[in-house]
């Protein structure tokens, strides 16, 4: 079976498993649009309501949602921010150091709260936890790391005191924050180096996060 075709039965077996059918209807219209868990998004929205804050994450690959169970079972771990290892395109793993890994949520912003206790809360409820802090802040420290982040993310996930928003594109990301008086750092401004670009391309795959 080549990957198109796993991908497909893939996706089929994972809409179907608990994590993605109980959960509202809300949720479960999102997961195949942004690759996450459907009661993970549930948890977004939660987290983000009783706080009154906006949360961004970043998009995983679009495939992600499908292993949530072989993740409940500690067969495969979200990937850690310190592994290289490539996930697939297609299916969403890779291997790395310790067993395979699965394209996970990377923060992009957290407004309105603190960044600490947000990411406590969330990290008991999710299936696929956050295994850092937010881009916006690694931009302070790494400004061109975090601009290449921005420049080749295609989604973003935006949850405002409980409601969510899709953001297909970097400049639907500028306009929320703008909307919402969030600090865009300038670095996002600046378009990295093409061999940049293309070293992260490479890495990341063509459609991976």
């Amino acid at each position: 079976m080549n990957s198109t075709k796993l991908a497909g039965a893939l996706a089929t077996t994972g809409y179907d498993a608990w994590q993605n059918t109980h959960c509202s209807e809300l949720a479960r219209r999102f997961v195949l649009l942004t690759g996450m868990v459907g009661r993970d998004i549930d948890s977004f929205i939660d987290v983000s309501g009783r706080n009154a804050c906006i949360i961004i994450s970043r998009c995983p690959n679009f495939i992600a949602f499908a292993h949530v169970q072989s993740v409940n079972l500690g067969l495969i771990k979200p990937k850690p921010a310190d592994v290289k290892a490539k996930t697939h395109p297609m299916l969403g793993i890779g291997a790395a150091a310790g067993g395979l890994v699965v394209s996970d949520y990377d923060l992009q912003c957290i407004a309105g709260a603190s960044t600490d206790k947000i990411i406590g809360e969330l990290n008991r409820r999710l299936h696929y936890q956050i295994q850092h802090g937010t881009n916006d802040d690694y931009a302070l420290k790494a400004p061109l790391a975090a601009t290449l982040n921005v420049w080749l993310t295609d989604r973003w996930m935006a949850f405002r005191s409980g409601v969510p928003e899709l953001l297909d594109s970097r400049a639907d990301l500028k306009i929320y924050y703008d909307k919402y008086g969030l600090n865009w750092p300038l670095a996002y401004d600046v378009e990295p180096p093409a061999e940049k670009l293309d070293e992260k391309n490479e890495y990341r795959g063509i459609t991976q996060h």
